[in-house]
């Protein structure tokens, strides 16, 4: 069976659509626990021997872009806390496959969370939220390509960041080049995340490669389904 948007939306954490590594990590998290509730492992002998290693595997084994694309559904979710409870809105899923540029170092959070401003001017901040909420609303009107412009001109955090993966401009240079979408840093980073078609894909890898970007890369595809029992 599958897990509902309903159901999901239940669950006890929050997740934030600001943070796409974090956000991905609460999904997979939330994910397995209703897994594990739903579904009676008990009359299956190998699973019930296994429970334990296969909930740690699920909830801590693997990095946030292995969780992402292990356990994101077919739609993207918008949503917040209000007054103690969870608002969620399912989104069109874009046409587009995702491209995981993983440079060779780990960014800790706290030296990320660290060069973020502790506040921010009324204009700037009143114009960063205005680009969010034209975001939302371009994703749902299936503008991809004002949504993509949309996400190269965060204010809240990649300014700041951005010079902590000097990657991230070099990347986004031959992504354009490339005929992507879009690229952004994946939640606090080290990951760059890169939207493009199918059929640009190879173009783009050998673009990277050229300009001497050769870190770890990943061809990411949603999955249709999310997590499901075979019987």
């Amino acid at each position: 069976g599958n897990l509902s948007l309903d159901a999901l939306a239940a669950a006890d954490e929050v997740f934030h659509a600001l943070n796409h590594a974090a956000a991905g990590r609460k999904v997979a998290h939330n994910v397995a626990h209703l897994f594990f509730r739903r579904f009676n492992f008990n009359g299956h002998d190998r699973f019930k021997e296994n429970r334990a290693r296969l909930a740690h595997t699920f909830l801590e084994g693997h990095g946030g872009s292995h969780l992402e694309r292990v356990f994101v559904r077919v739609h993207f979710v918008v949503g917040t806390e209000v007054d103690n409870h969870f608002d969620a809105v399912k989104a069109p899923l874009p046409p587009y496959s995702l491209v995981a540029y993983v440079p060779d170092y780990n960014l800790p959070t706290k030296k990320a969370r660290g060069v973020l401003p502790k506040e921010l001017l009324l204009k700037e901040a009143t114009h960063g939220s205005a680009i969010a909420n034209t975001l939302v609303a371009s994703l749902f009107a299936q503008n991809y390509e004002m949504a993509g412009e949309l996400m190269e001109k965060d204010v809240f955090h990649e300014p700041y960041r951005e010079k902590l993966v000097p990657e991230l401009l070099k990347v986004r240079e031959v992504a354009h080049q490339k005929h992507a979408l879009t690229t952004y840093l994946s939640g606090a980073g080290s990951t760059i995340m890169t939207w493009i078609e199918d059929k640009h894909v190879k173009g783009f890898l050998s673009g990277l490669n050229k300009h001497d970007l050769k870190a770890n890369t990943l061809v990411l595809h949603p999955d249709e389904h999310g997590v499901q029992i075979i019987e």
